[in-house]
């Protein structure tokens, strides 16, 4: 019988501390309001988040043994996510072949978990403003560049590994009704507040970026006296 070692939730917590790095980067920013900051800064450039590709993915074999102990279940779960590894590079992105490039997976997972969460559209222009808001923030505390070469390989295969997984389960929950939406939803949920360092529900998306929802209070205060 196989024992199931940990929720769906399990697999982000990878096997170096880049991402938990990231996450409290994100979370600093978004909570100093820096995100909409470096989106206003127009002449700001940041480099890409490349790297070059490892000839065997980790992330899916490592996410399939960290969610159970039985060995028909990891290896179900491991030719499931180098499914879904593979789609993201030949249909979200063919044009990285020796390279691939982390930043671009961030924004894509950032904004599938959002769409799922919020309804959020996953357009172009929306995952051009991601990556570059999130980008700026990576480079900013030397993150990236701090990280070994296998550290970002096995951060760049988790991020666009779950991101074709989330939507892949979300497009199966809509034929399947409204609990199975909201399991997805949940999920997505967990995700994003990994990655992202807080609660998603109290994020925006907009003209500026991501952001932090405005306080209730803010919100329904009318303009000061003078």
């Amino acid at each position: 019988m196989s024992k199931n070692r940990s929720n769906i939730g399990r697999p982000l917590h990878g096997p170096d501390s880049l991402s938990n790095t990231l996450s409290q980067s994100f979370n600093r920013a978004l909570a100093a309001g820096q995100l909409q900051a470096l989106d206003s800064a127009k002449d700001t450039d940041f480099a890409a988040l490349t790297v070059e590709r490892a000839s065997t993915p980790r992330a899916p074999a490592w996410m399939a043994d960290a969610q159970s102990s039985d060995p028909a279940a990891r290896r179900s779960a491991r030719e499931m996510y180098q499914r879904c590894l593979e789609i993201y590079r030949t249909v979200v992105r063919p044009q990285d072949t020796t390279h691939d490039d982390a930043g671009a997976a961030l924004a894509v997972f950032v904004a599938i978990n959002l769409n799922v969460l919020h309804d959020l559209p996953t357009t172009p222009a929306a995952l051009l403003l991601l990556e570059r808001q999130l980008l700026g923030v990576a480079r900013q505390v030397s993150a990236w560049d701090s990280a070994s070469i296998a550290q970002r390989q096995f951060y760049f295969e988790q991020m666009a590994t779950l991101g074709v997984f989330v939507a892949g389960l979300m497009e199966r929950a809509r034929s399947e009704g409204a609990a199975a939406q909201a399991k997805v939803r949940k999920t997505a949920r967990d995700y994003l507040r990994h990655v992202l360092g807080m609660d998603p529900d109290l994020l925006t998306f907009g003209a500026h970026g991501l952001a932090l929802r405005p306080a209730p209070d803010a919100a329904q205060a009318g303009p000061v006296a003078r």
